[in-house]
């Protein structure tokens, strides 16, 4: 009854008009609400409060309070399995809100190599079917060994590095962060 009623208020043009205008408006909020909602990793999502995060991490403990060039402090980390390998996520937070995720290889002084390595190559290629081709990549080889690979995506910024000295692996990890923060590591 109110469509019909609307219709003959409104001529067909200006009542496809309105109707533009106001799908429009709908894709608008809807773009500014899942730019708002950045996933960093697994879930985690840009803005979240600690209470947040230990609902998607459920073993994450209070963190050591390091602050990094970002401003935003280490509140939270758990312990995490990634591509067979046990890492440390660390969670910085700034204004109360989720800034960005550091992973972090656990024990690294005390794993092989080619393990670490092996680590590094299976999160390259992870990372790059969840985010697509690298943007860089780098290797450097002479007395130590650097590689590292970024990614940017509409909603994450992903940094991976692995670092040896005289093949001792040193360095094994991944830094999520919104795109736009400039705080690097």
């Amino acid at each position: 009854m109110f469509s019909i009623q609307l219709m003959r208020r409104y001529q067909p043009s200006r009542l496809a008009k309105a109707l533009w205008i106001g799908v429009s408006l709908l894709l608008i909020t809807i773009q500014a609400n899942s730019a708002h909602a950045q996933e960093l990793w697994r879930g985690a999502t840009v803005g979240m409060t600690q209470k947040q995060v230990q609902s998607l991490f459920p073993g994450a403990a209070f963190g050591s309070h390091e602050r990094v060039a970002s401003g935003a402090t280490e509140e939270l980390r758990a312990e995490e399995e990634i591509a067979g390998a046990p890492f440390t996520a660390n969670f910085y937070f700034r204004n109360d809100g989720l800034l960005e995720i550091v992973l972090d290889r656990a024990e690294i002084m005390n794993t092989r190599p080619a393990d670490a390595h092996n680590t590094f190559v299976q999160m390259r290629e992870d990372f790059a079917r969840a985010y697509g081709p690298a943007s860089n990549c780098q290797v450097g080889r002479n007395i130590n060994m650097v590689e590292s690979c970024d990614w940017e995506s509409t909603s994450t910024s992903v940094t991976l590095i692995h670092f040896d000295v005289q093949d001792q692996p040193l360095l094994l990890k991944a830094i999520f962060r919104k795109p736009s923060d400039p705080g690097r590591r």
